[in-house]
């Protein structure tokens, strides 16, 4: 159970950061959008361990991001590992699913009298499901299975799937 905890956690957060990310890179016009997306992207490309000792060096003191507290050692810093490893994924998906679709139908929802809010909510939110829905499920089951970035941050109290596995394949426990 605590590996679907961290993993759904980690999800919701990954949709959040995913779907704002991902309209805000197709629909709005600024300098630095390439940026943003090499940003978004960027840790797909970084080793599990790389995020998992980053994360330790960030968090193992009181800081503002974490609200003045340690999250090494606690339940917080897996799931945060897990947003941070597989929030890409959310975000490709929806950024490909929000590429296909015609700006032209938020924009006769909004000539129609619904506000920003309403549009994306009630015609852009809708159509935008499925591919939100890959990336979630994809982020989801990789989440899971997760053991790179884990094996570096869990503790023995809150003890995931994946290590689990390893520890009962390091003691011969096939079965």
């Amino acid at each position: 159970a605590t590996s679907l905890e961290m993993s759904a956690l980690a999800v919701a957060g990954a949709i959040l950061l995913g779907l704002v990310s991902a309209y805000v890179i197709a629909r709005m016009q600024f300098r630095g959008k390439t940026v943003m997306d090499i940003a978004v992207m960027l840790p797909w490309a970084l080793p599990g361990t790389v995020v998992a000792i980053n994360l330790i060096t960030a968090f193992a003191n009181p800081s503002p991001f974490a609200f003045g507290r340690v999250l090494v050692g606690t339940f917080a810093i897996v799931p945060l590992a897990y947003f941070v490893r597989f929030s890409p994924l959310v975000f490709r998906s929806t950024a490909a699913s929000l590429a296909q679709l015609d700006v032209g139908i938020e924009e006769a929802a909004r000539s129609l009298g619904a506000s920003w809010w309403y549009a994306f909510r009630r015609v852009v939110l809708p159509l935008l499901y499925r591919g939100i829905a890959a990336g979630a499920l994809l982020a989801f089951v990789d989440g899971v299975g997760e053991f790179v970035a884990t094996v570096l941050l869990y503790t023995p109290q809150y003890r995931p799937l994946s290590i689990a596995i390893n520890d009962e394949l390091y003691f011969a426990n096939y079965g």
